[in-house]
């Protein structure tokens, strides 16, 4: 699909109409909809220039206006989508599902979008000019949504926008501040989950891991092989300070069950313990 007409199909106007309230003039609601449908095009790009050029009978001032210039918060719109998805019951969350705490970025070739900056890029394995936001998702056996995000302001950037505007209008946050404030928005949400999910730079984080331990919230995640802990190994009664490779070399293969999942191409795959036990030496 690479082209659409100004008209919305019923369907998916009766979801935009959930967020009506939150517009208060006609031409936001009809701009908000252009915007909602022209993201299904099948284009290379999903911004505003190549989304009008590709809907019949857009108007290309009043879409960049209403992204750029239109009183109406992009906040008060998360909100109600959240809202929305948890008051349906196939996407409402659900306590055996998980929160998955990461970031992301967004390589970019300008300096016109926020807090764009050279840092690292994880999306290209190296430091390049983007941006990078720090995002909740949550997921369970039946599906997976994002929850929020929140961009991540280099200390460099922020000193040149508080310049530029001649105040302190912006305050350096670490990517793991931002990721325990996204869990602390959690309960105010009422999204219900087991487990909080994040991959080992948040995981071996002392102070992320305490700022979790400390909202009593059970979590996931990898350790580096070389991370101390604090445990008796089986037969070494003189230590209890170890790392993570010596504890599980020590332990027996039949500690570890048979793990199978399914990729995301449908082939199911097998790890047992010997092969993981093996790796791990």
């Amino acid at each position: 699909m690479n082209y659409l007409t100004p008209d919305v199909p019923e369907m998916v106007d009766k979801f935009f109409t959930k967020f009506d309230d939150i517009f208060t003039e006609q031409s936001q609601k009809d701009n908000f909809r252009f915007y909602g449908t022209g993201l299904l095009l099948e284009i290379k790009r999903k911004n505003i220039q190549y989304m009008s050029f590709h809907t019949i009978g857009s108007d290309y001032q009043s879409e960049h206006h209403f992204i750029h210039d239109a009183p109406w918060s992009e906040q008060d719109l998360n909100d109600q989508r959240v809202n929305t998805m948890e008051n349906i019951p196939p996407t409402k969350s659900c306590n055996d599902g998980y929160v998955i705490i990461d970031d992301t970025g967004n390589p970019k070739s300008g300096s016109s979008t926020f807090a764009t900056d050279r840092q690292w890029i994880g999306s290209l394995g190296k430091v390049d000019n983007g941006q990078v936001v720090v995002t909740s998702h949550y997921a369970d056996s039946r599906k997976d949504w994002p929850i929020d995000l929140r961009p991540y302001m280099p200390k460099k950037w922020i000193q040149e926008e508080n310049e530029r505007l001649g105040k302190d209008t912006y305050v350096f946050k670490t990517k793991l501040e931002l990721g325990l404030e996204l869990i602390d928005d959690l309960k105010e949400r009422g999204i219900h989950f087991s487990h909080c999910l994040m991959d080992a730079w948040y995981g071996n984080s002392p102070d992320f891991i305490k700022g979790v331990e400390y909202r009593k919230h059970l979590y996931i995640t990898p350790l580096y092989a070389n991370r101390r802990i604090f445990c008796r190994l089986c037969g070494n009664i003189d230590s209890v300070e170890h790392n993570v490779k010596e504890l599980v070399t020590s332990m027996e293969e039949d500690a570890f069950s048979k793990t199978e999942y399914t990729r995301a191409n449908g082939e199911v795959c097998k790890q047992v313990s010997e092969k993981f036990l093996k790796k791990s030496r």
